[in-house]
């Protein structure tokens, strides 16, 4: 139904990307980040009706099969650069959940016990990460409704140290006092908003899962799910807005890149670091699986045989399409398929005859889990590594591929749309290029550029 389907789209923008959006706001300004935010929300809005409106008429309804409709080599080439693009997000997404479960598990041990050891803690995370990513799908369904609990919990608990004062956390006197810049302009914040758009473009991207998701939808035309989408970004945009500036007028410009560790380490703001520490264990083998799908094989065919959820990814070879099996064993995955995964997907590996298929995931899934656990000891910054990661998704979902399909895909385009989905695409190439550079909130840059400040509550 169109509300299921709208508050699908709503609880996929409640991830880890939310825990570093007051840290962005430190480095951008109260305005410029609620003036950003509403550009890509209308970003993605734009790019997500381009793809439903082709989904529709070419009757496809996952990016593999969208794109292979692209005339030449075009839609190849564009499969080869996402499939890239989606490893390395999907990697960095893993080191990212780490970090926070490795950091809010310590917060929670008491001080005197062995296991608060952040070391001894990431190597535990790894451990259980890797019989946790072996199993079936429909053992971790419970996420979805655990990612949308513990993200309220986190919401209405900043709401909180805002308007109750008895709640409102011992960050220091400086802290206190240090103005909250409302707006700030010059070249010294350019790259703190820079860094801020890719935080939340991190955050919102969700194209991998739409055209999945627009087939699920009942009666289903574009002008009705642009009506889904649109209440979900305004929904989404209060919520943001909300968090992102509650979090940075509480804790000011030195707030932590994960505000899970400024919380205080007390009743309430241990319950936040559980709850999402339950929510990033259940979440993490979901972001594990379409980086081994690619892996099953079948017993007597070398090439890869598995059919995409609702939110998974191109991760097949270039060119190769998604098996279509019974619409039964379609709605199974679709009910079975999490909402929070960021950028949110995963592959369901099938059986497709009598003698099953062989699945030789094993190696690659400990060596993914170990990667991911080896890179996070080095990963303090949860804001740095999610600018990086809107960074590289920004080039493919937002740029290069609603830009091809609005120029191929749509049939008659006007010469004014026609402008519009190139400089589309070059904005993103360039935004992407100076994103991945550019991860530093710089907070020091916004403070000399602050025009407009305003006093701590």
């Amino acid at each position: 139904s169109a509300r299921a389907i709208t508050l699908n789209l709503i609880a996929m923008g409640l991830g880890s990307g939310l825990l570093t959006m007051p840290w962005g706001v430190a480095g951008a300004s109260v305005l410029n980040s609620v003036l950003l935010l509403a550009i890509v929300l209308a970003m993605n809005f734009w790019t997500i009706t381009i793809l439903v409106r082709a989904c529709e008429q070419w009757q496809v309804f996952d990016l593999g099969s969208l794109l292979n409709k692209l005339p030449g080599r075009l839609g190849t080439c564009l499969q080869g650069l996402v499939n890239v693009t989606v490893w390395g997000s999907q990697l960095l997404v893993l080191i990212g959940y780490t970090t926070v479960i490795r950091d809010s598990s310590y917060d929670l041990m008491p001080e005197q016990t062995f296991l608060r050891n952040k070391w001894l803690l990431t190597f535990l995370t790894g451990v259980i990460m890797i019989p946790l990513s072996s199993l079936d799908q429909a053992y971790l369904s419970f996420t979805s409704t655990l990612a949308i609990l513990a993200n309220t919990y986190l919401i209405m608990l900043l709401v909180a140290y805002i308007v109750v004062p008895d709640m409102q956390p011992d960050i220091g006197d400086e802290a206190v006092l240090e103005p909250r810049c409302f707006f700030s302009i010059g070249a010294n914040s350019w790259s703190g908003i820079v860094c801020m758009f890719s935080l939340l473009m991190y955050t919102i991207i969700i194209q991998m899962a739409i055209p999945p998701m627009y087939k699920e939808l009942a009666g289903r035309s574009p002008c009705k799910f642009q009506r889904c989408v649109l209440v979900a970004f305004l929904c989404l945009f209060v919520i943001f807005s909300t968090v992102m500036v509650g979090g940075y007028v509480t804790w000011g410009s030195k707030v932590n890149s994960n505000i899970l560790n400024a919380l205080p380490t007390d009743m309430w703001g241990n319950a936040a670091r559980f709850g999402m520490v339950l929510c990033l264990v259940g979440c993490y083998p979901l972001n594990v699986k379409p980086m081994v799908a690619p892996c099953a094989r079948e017993k007597h065919d070398e090439h890869v045989d598995f059919i995409e959820s609702k939110t998974a990814p191109l991760l097949q070879q270039p060119g190769a399409f998604a098996r279509q099996v019974s619409e039964t064993f379609a709605r199974q995955v679709s009910e079975t398929a999490p909402i929070e995964s960021k950028p949110g997907a995963f592959a369901r590996q099938v059986s497709v005859d009598a003698e099953g298929m062989r699945y030789d995931t094993s190696l690659p899934l400990c060596l993914i889990v170990a990667t991911s656990t080896f890179l996070s000891l080095w990963a303090t910054n949860l804001g740095s590594l999610n600018a990086m990661n809107g960074a590289i998704q920004v080039i493919g979902y937002c740029g290069l591929i609603p830009g091809a399909a609005g120029l191929y895909l749509l049939g008659s385009v006007t010469s004014k749309e026609q402008v519009a989905l190139w400089l589309l695409m070059g904005f993103a190439t360039m935004i992407s290029v100076v994103g991945f550079f550019a991860t530093d909130n710089n907070p020091e840059g916004m403070t000399t550029d602050c025009v407009l400040a305003m006093q701590s509550m």
